[in-house]
């Protein structure tokens, strides 16, 4: 059972899905809530191990869910979200630390990607730690994947051709999922791992690229190589 489960409530639907969306993409099982009726609802069923909460709920503002998440001596690790006064929303991180409340830190909105997912990554250092043997044996036995973001020539409007793209590493985890790189490149570069963690998404891109070569669909990949990597003189042979 996944143990990084992710409750958001916000009583904006758009807000609470692009929450949910990131916090799936870093490896987070997640229930959304939109009112708190739903977010009790939830609670007790779900039993997150990070809660996203807005500070301004229609029926029962987010200073009340602190107080009643705290009667409950809820485990765990709480992030405001909200709109409101910077002031507003850090004396509620503190009224939450006070009431032994394990803050994770605030969002404000419109929330910024690298922000939330700063947060959320926060979330799960607290909740899941790989080693670096187990990150030597996902590359021995296969469980890194290469996903690739497309790169838009908007000079090819109205059509936005596919130009490029870049690959983007994830750990397919056989216990946790999917795993972002935030989770498991730090473990590399500690471990000496970065070398054969690069060459093993080099050879999965340069693979992918024959496979669209075959299609006849050319494009180029960028891939991101550690500046560790750029001090092995056997880099270039590798990518040979």
């Amino acid at each position: 059972m996944n143990r990084n489960r992710l409750l958001v409530v916000d009583d904006e639907p758009d807000i609470s899905a692009y929450v949910a969306d990131v916090a799936e993409g870093l490896g987070f099982d997640v229930v959304r809530a939109n009112t708190t009726d739903q977010f009790w609802a939830s609670y007790s069923e779900f039993v997150p191990s990070v809660v996203v909460l807005d500070l301004n709920m229609p029926q029962s503002d987010g200073v009340q869910l602190l107080r009643a998440l705290a009667e409950k001596r809820c485990g765990a690790q709480i992030a405001i979200i909200s709109g409101t006064d910077k002031r507003v929303v850090k004396t509620a991180e503190r009224l939450g630390a006070s009431h032994g409340l394990k803050m994770l830190g605030s969002l404000q909105k419109p929330v910024a990607l690298r922000a939330l997912r700063k947060i959320l990554n926060k979330g799960l250092d607290e909740t899941r730690g790989v080693t670096a043997d187990e990150l030597r044996h996902a590359i021995r036995d296969h469980q890194l994947v290469v996903h690739y973001q497309p790169k838009i020539d908007l000079k090819s409007e109205p059509h936005w051709n596919i130009a490029a793209c870049e690959a983007l590493v994830r750990w397919d985890h056989p216990q946790y999922g999917i795993l972002s790189p935030e989770t498991f490149i730090p473990v590399a570069e500690k471990s000496g791992l970065i070398s054969p963690l690069t060459v093993c998404v080099l050879r999965l891109a340069l693979e992918q690229i024959g496979r669209w070569d075959e299609q006849g669909l050319s494009l180029s990949v960028a891939v991101n190589i550690a500046q560790q990597c750029l001090n092995d003189l056997a880099l270039p042979d590798a990518i040979e």
